[in-house]
């Protein structure tokens, strides 16, 4: 049973990518991988909050190719964690 409630959870909640389009504006790219779900659709939220105050920070981020994919997971993973650290205090 509880097997098949951790299988649900992974179909129904897929994670997310925030990639940059050429006309400056936000796109959410849903992407299959289940490993990551925890931390991306944690930091979803946070990281469209980044987005609306600093806009600069968006300026590194393209549309999704092979290169960037890694940098965009890591950078997913340490904003998350960045604002785990910031909750506690």
């Amino acid at each position: 049973m509880r097997t098949q409630n951790r299988v649900n959870y992974f179909h129904t909640r897929k994670p997310m990518f925030i990639t940059m389009n050429s006309n400056k504006t936000l796109q959410f790219t849903y992407i299959s991988y289940p490993i990551f779900i925890n931390q991306i659709t944690h930091s979803i939220q946070h990281i469209v909050f980044i987005f609306h105050i600093k806009r600069y920070i968006s300026i590194n981020i393209k549309i999704i190719n092979q290169r960037n994919i890694l940098f965009i997971i890591f950078m997913l993973f340490l904003l998350d964690s960045v604002f785990r650290l910031m909750s506690k205090i």
